[in-house]
């Protein structure tokens, strides 16, 4: 099984989880991280504790800044280890691609297949004429 952490910069962490859980139910292996809160605040420490409680299953990482220092600590962590994969600019639409993909797929698949929800998921409505609401009917 695959561990989906989402870490965060304040509490953005557990309003993602919130959600998706109001969305696809009670997630057993989601996790919200909101670093630098008082829930959190040594966060390098806490994605330790984590990789160490799941040392021997994939963990998904999904970070909300590139360059930020949640992202930054978590590249140095994941860096040359196969089982931990970091991916960022998480959004809802990201989030519920992983967590259905998850269900009998690869990580690698649900992780790249989360990408691509999370980048079409992303619509200027001031200018998405040629778009259809039911085109987004799947969430």
């Amino acid at each position: 099984m695959t561990e989906v952490v989402i870490a965060t910069h304040g509490y953005l962490a557990k309003g993602l989880k919130d959600s998706i859980e109001f969305i696809l139910g009670k997630q057993e292996k989601l996790m919200a991280v909101p670093a630098y809160t008082d829930d959190c605040l040594d966060p390098k420490s806490k994605f330790k504790q984590v990789i160490a409680e799941f040392q021997n299953e994939d963990i998904v990482f999904a970070t909300d800044v590139f360059g930020g220092s949640v992202n930054n600590d978590l590249q140095q962590l994941c860096h040359g280890r196969n089982n931990l994969h970091l991916v960022t600019g998480v959004n809802m639409p990201m989030l519920l691609q992983l967590m259905m993909s998850l269900n009998g797929g690869s990580t690698e698949t649900a992780i790249e297949e989360s990408v691509e929800a999370g980048k079409k998921g992303i619509v200027n409505c001031d200018n998405s004429t040629n778009q259809s609401v039911t085109d987004f009917d799947s969430f």
